[in-house]
């Protein structure tokens, strides 16, 4: 407590013109032990913010630690910054579900620091997105390049660079898929002079840990396990919570390269550190490694049945298949511990038998051979048959979808060529009504102004009617050359669509857009839009989502659309396989008739993100 009201005083004490400045910077660096100094230049809802910030790094247990303020709209930018940035980093790393209200809160955060162009604000709300895009979203690493390309235009002293050189390394390494084409040796020596000098541990165990990751990758776990060790480390020399869960990372990562270097005994023991209480979502979620390692250095061990236990625990509690392919373990220790019961009773049953049946044996052992031989030849011979008509009938439905996607594709074409039809016809009936027949009018109704006879009742009304016909043709041709999108653009058009939807309060959905100041031409806008359109119109149909964001992001000569939701999400690979794909199927068609690119990242339990880049 006494440390925290040194950082606070010695905060506010130097807090009066660049405040901001001097908070940020200390808190990106971790330093709590400063010496006090009294000031009053905070505001008390900054105060507010930045003590449930040093609380939040001092305990990092968030089930603790909860945030209920809410700011008002005449506080100061930097005290609406810190109540973004606090809000999601408390939903991210206490809630499972929470992962598109805290990315939501950051953007907000990010958007604040951007329209004040303050570089230190909007370095620190970058970083929250990329780590939490590192944890949960786009393993891919290509959505993130717009927050990459920001991130190098404002990064402002060494410190920040050497951020910005981590994560690119990250995200185009990305060891969850092993891209190590993409790892870049340049910034691996920039990082390690870094970490072989910085007095920042925190940083130091990231790098450490992210080269023991590659170079496992390569099959070098001798040099991984020195890393990893460097890693942990680092974060041992850490007092505070925040080390708690990066610490826990790195043991069950060293604990991984000891076990494919061959060191059990080393591997098993370090485990034992991972059992304390989970702190947060991230702990929690790194919980299964902990008996899913045990369960494999348990198998190696012969104890087949605490392997198999142990690896039911790790099922518990994260879906082991889904995620790291480890069902064939499970059936493996199955078979062992099956085949060890089993050859314990052949045993006791050998020695039950008595020497003079061995003949017997002998002539069944015959039989049972020529049985084998028999039934083997005949299963050879079925199943070629099998497998030549199953072939057979794979080629006719490869082909049946062949033809099936051939007709979707000039389906797509002829919608393309109707609505871009249609939208010409509406400016030709909108000139010709503005210019023609407007015109027409006009000069009309300049006659019936120039006449004298203004008493009589018949004239008057014929006015009245050529007036009510001018204003109806105006309307008319307005209406005409609207077309769907009409005069103000495409986010303009999602953003009421957006609001119509939010209306029902069934599906709330946020619109963000990031350099989208120009249109676009507009059949293109069109199209978009109608590919929004139908994906909202999935998300409400099958997602069972309560919340949802769109990101339009118009970066040098690329259109970036992600839209996110928090349903129950899908699997990719069998709802492609089925019939129930065939709206995104069809959308794809779509954005590829467009040179397009489209991504879909689902996790059953998490929710929806889709990925689409459009050339403009």
């Amino acid at each position: 407590m006494q440390n925290k009201t040194v950082l606070i005083c010695f905060l506010w004490s130097l807090l009066g013109f660049g405040q901001s400045t001097v908070v940020v910077d200390h808190l990106r660096k971790f330093e709590f032990n400063i010496s006090p100094q009294s000031f009053e230049a905070l505001t008390p809802f900054e105060k507010r913010m930045v003590s449930w910030q040093l609380d939040f790094l001092r305990q990092f247990e968030t089930q603790n630690l909860e945030f209920t303020a809410v700011y008002k709209e005449t506080d100061t930018d930097f005290s609406k910054f810190l109540f973004y940035l606090n809000q999601g980093d408390y939903l991210f790393y206490t809630f499972d579900d929470k992962n598109i209200e805290a990315r939501e809160s950051y953007s907000k955060a990010l958007e604040l620091a951007l329209s004040i162009d303050d570089s230190q604000m909007i370095c620190e709300a970058l970083k929250r997105i990329l780590n939490q895009s590192r944890h949960f979203y786009l393993l891919t690493g290509q959505a993130v390049k717009p927050y990459l390309d920001l991130f190098e235009a404002h990064a402002y002293d060494a410190l920040e660079q050497i951020h910005l050189q981590y994560y690119k390394q990250i995200f185009g390494f990305q060891y969850l898929v092993s891209n190590l084409d993409r790892w870049n040796k340049a910034i691996e020596a920039d990082l390690l002079d870094f970490a072989e000098h910085s007095p920042y541990h925190f940083y130091n165990g990231r790098i450490f840990y992210l080269l023991a990751a590659y170079y496992h990758v390569k099959n070098n776990n001798e040099k991984a396990i020195v890393f990893g060790s460097r890693a942990l480390d680092e974060y041992r020399k850490i007092p505070e919570g925040y080390a708690s869960t990066p610490t826990k990372v790195s043991v069950i990562g060293l604990t991984r390269h000891l076990y494919y270097n061959g060191d059990f005994v080393e591997a098993e023991r370090l485990l034992s550190e991972f059992d304390t209480p989970a702190k947060n979502k991230l702990e929690r979620a790194y919980k299964h490694y902990r008996y899913y390692y045990q369960s494999l250095i348990d198998s190696i061990n012969g104890d087949y049945k605490n392997g198999f236990a142990n690896l039911m625990i790790a099922k518990d509690i994260e879906d082991v298949k889904e995620r790291h392919n480890k069902t064939n373990l499970l059936k493996d220790l199955e078979a062992k511990y099956e085949n060890k019961l089993k050859q314990k009773e052949n045993d006791e049953l050998k020695v039950d038998i008595a020497q003079e049946k061995k003949e017997k044996r002998l002539m069944a052992l015959i039989g049972a051979i020529i049985f084998v031989l028999g039934s083997t030849l005949a299963y050879f011979v079925v199943n070629n048959i099998s497998k030549k008509k199953k072939l057979s009938e794979q080629q006719v439905q490869i082909e049946t979808q062949r033809v099936e996607n051939l007709l979707r594709e000039q389906e797509l074409v002829s919608i393309d060529a109707m609505i871009e039809g249609q939208e010409k016809e509406r400016q030709r009936v909108a000139n010709e009504l503005h210019d023609d027949l407007g015109s027409l009018m006009a000069t009309v109704k300049l006659y019936f102004g120039n006449i004298k006879a203004e008493g009589d009742p018949a004239l008057f009304k014929a006015k009245e009617l050529l007036d009510q016909a001018y204003t109806k043709i105006r309307g008319i041709a307005h209406a005409k050359n609207s077309g769907v999108i009409g005069s103000q653009g495409l986010v303009p058009a999602v953003e009421k669509l957006a609001q119509m939807i939010s209306g029902t309060n069934a599906l709330e959905i946020e619109v963000n857009a990031f350099g989208m100041e120009e249109r676009m031409e507009n059949s293109l806008e069109l199209t978009v839009f109608r590919i929004i359109q139908e994906l909202l119109a999935n998300m409400i149909k099958h997602a069972e989502a309560d919340k949802s964001s769109i990101h339009l992001t118009q970066h040098d000569d690329m259109l970036n659309i992600i839209i996110e939701d928090n349903g129950k999400g899908f699997d990719i690979h069998k709802v492609s396989n089925t019939n129930d794909g065939m709206g995104l199927h069809s959308i794809e068609k779509r954005v590829e008739f467009l040179d397009g690119s489209f991504t879909v990242d689902s996790i059953i339990g998490q929710g929806t993100s889709i990925i689409i880049d459009i050339p403009v």
